[in-house]
Protein backbone atom coordinates (compact mmCIF):
# COMPACT_ATOMS: atom_id res chain seq x y z
CA UNK A 1 0.00 0.00 0.00
CA UNK A 2 2.55 2.68 0.85
CA UNK A 3 4.74 2.05 -2.22
CA UNK A 4 1.96 1.71 -4.49
CA UNK A 5 0.85 5.08 -3.12
CA UNK A 6 4.16 6.56 -2.61
CA UNK A 7 4.60 6.12 -6.38
CA UNK A 8 1.36 8.12 -6.82
CA UNK A 9 1.86 10.71 -4.99
CA UNK A 10 5.97 11.29 -6.56
CA UNK A 11 4.40 10.85 -10.11
CA UNK A 12 2.72 14.30 -9.26
CA UNK A 13 5.26 15.81 -6.98
CA UNK A 14 8.08 15.31 -9.81
CA UNK A 15 6.21 16.73 -12.95
CA UNK A 16 4.82 19.86 -10.54
CA UNK A 17 8.87 20.48 -9.37
CA UNK A 18 9.80 19.90 -13.05
CA UNK A 19 7.35 22.99 -14.03
CA UNK A 20 8.24 24.81 -11.12
CA UNK A 21 11.87 24.93 -10.64
CA UNK A 22 13.13 25.93 -13.97
CA UNK A 23 10.48 28.18 -14.49
CA UNK A 24 11.14 29.83 -11.09
CA UNK A 25 14.99 30.20 -11.44
CA UNK A 26 14.23 31.23 -15.05
CA UNK A 27 12.37 34.18 -13.78
CA UNK A 28 14.52 34.94 -10.91
CA UNK A 29 17.46 35.39 -13.50
CA UNK A 30 15.19 37.79 -15.40
CA UNK A 31 14.15 39.88 -12.05
CA UNK A 32 17.92 40.16 -11.30
CA UNK A 33 18.98 41.51 -15.04
CA UNK A 34 16.12 44.48 -14.41
CA UNK A 35 16.62 44.39 -10.93
CA UNK A 36 14.82 48.36 -9.46
CA UNK A 37 12.51 48.18 -12.08
CA UNK A 38 8.53 47.84 -12.74
CA UNK A 39 9.38 44.49 -13.93
CA UNK A 40 11.65 43.24 -11.44
CA UNK A 41 9.31 44.39 -8.37
CA UNK A 42 6.06 42.84 -9.70
CA UNK A 43 8.14 39.36 -10.24
CA UNK A 44 9.36 39.05 -6.64
CA UNK A 45 5.72 40.30 -5.43
CA UNK A 46 4.45 37.20 -7.46
CA UNK A 47 7.42 34.96 -6.54
CA UNK A 48 6.01 36.02 -2.79
CA UNK A 49 2.56 35.44 -3.23
CA UNK A 50 3.16 31.89 -4.80
CA UNK A 51 5.27 30.91 -2.09
CA UNK A 52 2.71 32.21 0.73
CA UNK A 53 -0.11 31.06 -0.98
CA UNK A 54 -2.64 28.30 0.61
CA UNK A 55 -1.51 24.86 -1.44
CA UNK A 56 -5.30 23.40 -1.03
CA UNK A 57 -6.93 26.82 -1.36
CA UNK A 58 -5.14 27.19 -5.10
CA UNK A 59 -5.77 23.41 -5.59
CA UNK A 60 -9.73 24.29 -5.21
CA UNK A 61 -9.62 27.21 -7.29
CA UNK A 62 -8.53 25.55 -10.05
CA UNK A 63 -10.63 22.39 -9.62
CA UNK A 64 -13.75 24.75 -9.30
CA UNK A 65 -12.67 26.77 -12.55
CA UNK A 66 -11.96 24.01 -14.53
CA UNK A 67 -15.73 22.30 -13.73
CA UNK A 68 -17.41 25.27 -16.02
CA UNK A 69 -15.40 23.50 -18.99
CA UNK A 70 -17.13 19.88 -18.23
CA UNK A 71 -13.71 18.37 -17.57
CA UNK A 72 -13.52 17.23 -13.99
CA UNK A 73 -9.54 16.32 -13.31
CA UNK A 74 -10.61 14.02 -11.36
CA UNK A 75 -8.81 10.72 -10.55
CA UNK A 76 -5.39 9.68 -12.09
CA UNK A 77 -6.70 8.10 -15.16
CA UNK A 78 -10.33 7.44 -16.43
CA UNK A 79 -11.14 3.84 -15.56
CA UNK A 80 -13.66 3.19 -18.25
CA UNK A 81 -10.22 4.04 -20.94
CA UNK A 82 -8.09 2.23 -18.68
CA UNK A 83 -10.35 -1.13 -19.34
CA UNK A 84 -11.12 -0.69 -22.96
CA UNK A 85 -7.07 -0.22 -23.96
CA UNK A 86 -6.05 -2.64 -21.48
CA UNK A 87 -3.90 -0.38 -19.80
CA UNK A 88 -2.09 -1.91 -16.38
CA UNK A 89 -0.12 -0.04 -13.81
CA UNK A 90 3.75 -1.47 -13.78
CA UNK A 91 5.79 0.75 -12.04
CA UNK A 92 3.30 3.05 -10.37
CA UNK A 93 3.65 6.21 -12.35
CA UNK A 94 0.78 6.29 -14.95
CA UNK A 95 2.73 8.65 -17.52
CA UNK A 96 5.79 6.67 -18.01
CA UNK A 97 3.33 2.93 -18.08
CA UNK A 98 1.31 4.44 -20.68
CA UNK A 99 4.43 5.28 -22.44
CA UNK A 100 6.71 2.20 -21.97
CA UNK A 101 2.86 0.32 -23.18
CA UNK A 102 2.50 2.82 -26.34
CA UNK A 103 -0.55 3.84 -24.86
CA UNK A 104 -1.35 7.28 -26.10
CA UNK A 105 -4.94 7.78 -24.95
CA UNK A 106 -4.04 6.83 -21.32
CA UNK A 107 -1.65 8.83 -21.70
CA UNK A 108 -3.40 11.79 -22.77
CA UNK A 109 -6.05 11.50 -20.38
CA UNK A 110 -3.49 11.29 -17.40
CA UNK A 111 -1.78 14.01 -18.02
CA UNK A 112 -4.65 15.97 -18.85
CA UNK A 113 -5.64 15.25 -15.42
CA UNK A 114 -2.29 15.77 -13.86
CA UNK A 115 -1.52 19.16 -15.13
CA UNK A 116 -4.29 21.10 -12.95
CA UNK A 117 -2.91 19.34 -9.54
CA UNK A 118 0.61 19.90 -10.80
CA UNK A 119 0.26 23.51 -11.27
CA UNK A 120 -1.36 24.18 -7.79
CA UNK A 121 1.64 21.99 -6.04
CA UNK A 122 4.25 23.91 -8.43
CA UNK A 123 2.89 27.17 -6.97
CA UNK A 124 5.12 26.97 -3.92
CA UNK A 125 8.90 25.89 -5.61
CA UNK A 126 8.15 28.29 -8.28
CA UNK A 127 7.81 31.20 -5.72
CA UNK A 128 10.70 29.91 -3.88
CA UNK A 129 13.10 29.56 -6.63
CA UNK A 130 12.38 32.58 -8.48
CA UNK A 131 13.17 34.73 -5.06
CA UNK A 132 16.21 32.61 -4.43
CA UNK A 133 17.64 32.86 -7.65
CA UNK A 134 16.82 36.93 -8.36
CA UNK A 135 18.86 37.37 -4.65
CA UNK A 136 21.76 35.33 -5.41
CA UNK A 137 22.41 36.08 -9.30
CA UNK A 138 21.69 39.85 -7.86
CA UNK A 139 24.59 39.53 -5.60
CA UNK A 140 26.62 37.84 -8.38
CA UNK A 141 26.31 40.50 -10.89
CA UNK A 142 28.12 42.92 -7.93
CA UNK A 143 31.28 40.99 -8.03
CA UNK A 144 34.16 42.03 -8.97
CA UNK A 145 34.95 39.09 -11.68
CA UNK A 146 31.69 39.83 -13.01
CA UNK A 147 32.27 43.47 -13.37
CA UNK A 148 35.68 42.54 -15.12
CA UNK A 149 34.45 40.29 -17.49
CA UNK A 150 31.96 42.99 -18.72
CA UNK A 151 34.48 45.40 -19.14
CA UNK A 152 36.88 42.80 -21.11
CA UNK A 153 33.37 42.34 -23.55
CA UNK A 154 32.55 39.24 -22.70
CA UNK A 155 29.37 38.35 -24.21
CA UNK A 156 26.31 39.11 -21.94
CA UNK A 157 24.91 35.14 -22.21
CA UNK A 158 28.13 34.11 -20.88
CA UNK A 159 28.34 36.43 -18.42
CA UNK A 160 24.86 35.74 -16.63
CA UNK A 161 25.15 32.28 -17.26
CA UNK A 162 28.50 31.05 -17.06
CA UNK A 163 29.60 33.07 -14.36
CA UNK A 164 26.53 34.78 -12.73
CA UNK A 165 24.23 32.19 -12.42
CA UNK A 166 26.99 29.26 -12.03
CA UNK A 167 27.96 30.82 -9.04
CA UNK A 168 24.34 31.48 -7.51
CA UNK A 169 23.56 27.82 -8.51
CA UNK A 170 24.90 26.03 -5.29
CA UNK A 171 22.78 27.78 -2.95
CA UNK A 172 19.77 27.38 -5.68
CA UNK A 173 20.68 23.68 -5.69
CA UNK A 174 20.18 23.38 -2.03
CA UNK A 175 17.14 25.46 -1.25
CA UNK A 176 15.24 23.73 -4.24
CA UNK A 177 15.89 20.39 -2.59
CA UNK A 178 14.62 21.74 0.90
CA UNK A 179 11.36 23.15 -1.07
CA UNK A 180 11.50 19.74 -2.69
CA UNK A 181 11.28 18.15 0.53
CA UNK A 182 8.34 20.67 1.84
CA UNK A 183 6.34 20.30 -1.61
CA UNK A 184 5.42 16.18 -0.28
CA UNK A 185 2.72 17.39 2.30
CA UNK A 186 1.41 20.27 -0.46
CA UNK A 187 1.42 16.86 -2.66
CA UNK A 188 -0.29 15.10 -0.28
CA UNK A 189 -2.81 17.94 0.36
CA UNK A 190 -3.93 18.62 -3.32
CA UNK A 191 -3.95 14.84 -4.60
CA UNK A 192 -6.87 14.28 -1.53
CA UNK A 193 -8.72 17.87 -3.46
CA UNK A 194 -8.69 16.23 -6.80
CA UNK A 195 -9.69 12.94 -5.53
CA UNK A 196 -6.13 10.99 -6.27
CA UNK A 197 -5.02 8.39 -5.09
CA UNK A 198 -1.61 8.47 -3.11
CA UNK A 199 0.04 9.25 0.32
CA UNK A 200 -2.42 12.10 1.34
CA UNK A 201 -5.46 10.15 0.57
CA UNK A 202 -3.92 7.30 2.25
CA UNK A 203 -3.42 9.16 5.81
CA UNK A 204 -7.34 10.57 5.99
CA UNK A 205 -8.37 7.42 5.50
CA UNK A 206 -6.15 5.47 7.92
CA UNK A 207 -6.73 8.33 10.39
CA UNK A 208 -10.54 8.21 9.45
CA UNK A 209 -10.68 4.13 10.35
CA UNK A 210 -8.44 4.95 13.58
CA UNK A 211 -5.45 2.53 11.83
CA UNK A 212 -2.79 3.92 13.57
CA UNK A 213 -0.28 1.39 12.66
CA UNK A 214 -0.73 2.51 8.90
CA UNK A 215 -0.62 6.47 10.31
CA UNK A 216 2.32 5.89 11.82
CA UNK A 217 3.99 4.03 8.91
CA UNK A 218 2.83 6.86 6.26
CA UNK A 219 4.47 9.36 9.37
CA UNK A 220 7.54 7.49 9.68
CA UNK A 221 7.88 7.36 5.42
CA UNK A 222 7.16 10.96 5.29
CA UNK A 223 10.38 11.73 8.02
CA UNK A 224 12.45 9.45 5.65
CA UNK A 225 11.87 11.23 2.59
CA UNK A 226 12.80 14.58 4.04
CA UNK A 227 15.96 12.97 5.24
CA UNK A 228 17.08 11.44 1.98
CA UNK A 229 15.82 14.39 0.44
CA UNK A 230 17.84 17.02 2.31
CA UNK A 231 20.98 14.27 2.65
CA UNK A 232 20.90 14.77 -1.56
CA UNK A 233 20.87 18.24 -1.83
CA UNK A 234 23.83 18.59 0.10
CA UNK A 235 25.83 15.71 -1.61
CA UNK A 236 24.60 17.95 -4.76
CA UNK A 237 25.73 21.11 -3.49
CA UNK A 238 28.95 19.76 -2.63
CA UNK A 239 29.72 18.09 -6.06
CA UNK A 240 28.76 21.85 -7.69
CA UNK A 241 30.78 23.92 -4.78
CA UNK A 242 34.36 22.52 -4.20
CA UNK A 243 34.57 24.80 -1.42
CA UNK A 244 31.58 22.60 0.35
CA UNK A 245 32.86 19.99 2.53
CA UNK A 246 30.67 17.30 3.67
Amino acid sequence: MLSRNLAATLELLAFAYLIGAPLGSLLGVLAALRRGARLDGFLQTLGLALASTPTFWLGMAIFAALLPSGFAPYGRVSTGLALATGFQAVTGFYLLDALLQLNLPVFLDVLARLIPPALAVAAYPLGVCLRISRALVADALLEEYVRAAVAWGVRRRVVVWNYAFRAALPGLVQVAGIAFAYSLVDAMVVEYVFGREGLGRLLFDAITLSDFKLAIGLLVLVATFYLVVNTLADVAQALIDPRVKL
